[in-house]
């Protein structure tokens, strides 16, 4: 028999019924804020509200309902004065621009964060968890060569 296993290290799918998920612990969601910006900002765990106004950033990775559309629909909800300037695929790009003196804001997870000089990390109000990374295999019986919970 062949012992090949094909599985994928991604968010949590919306629609799961076509494979056995195994789910990782959340991770928390916070904003990125360049240097100046971040001295307008008061110390403490902020809402969406505190961003309006401010240009963000938008981790965007892939086509299709995912992550990014459920994260600008609660800014929308929530924020008078959604400011999108960008959109980007790679958490590293918003970091690297934010050295190179980028003014803005990026809501993304903490995991792809850092500490630098150029930039504070907040942390965001949140309604439930938006980053769900967990293994995803096809419901086979390949599945039994994986580790149980």
């Amino acid at each position: 028999m062949n012992k090949t296993l094909d599985m994928a290290m991604i968010q949590t799918p919306a629609d799961v019924r076509s494979f056995y998920v195994r789910e990782f612990e959340p991770i928390r969601l916070v904003a990125v804020v360049s240097g100046e910006l971040a001295d307008t900002l008061p110390d403490r765990t902020l809402s969406f509200a505190d961003l309006s106004g401010f240009p963000l950033i938008m981790l965007h990775r892939m086509g299709g309902e995912g992550t990014y559309e459920v994260l600008l629909n609660r800014l929308y909800e929530e924020v008078k004065d959604v400011n999108v300037i960008m959109k980007v695929s790679e958490p590293r790009l918003v970091i690297e621009m934010f050295r190179d003196g980028l003014t803005g804001a990026a809501l993304m997870p903490e995991s792809e964060v850092g500490e630098s000089r150029h930039f504070r990390m907040f942390n965001i109000e949140q309604k439930g968890k938006l980053f769900r990374p967990a293994i995803i295999t096809l419901h086979t019986e390949k599945d039994s060569f994986l580790p149980g919970e």
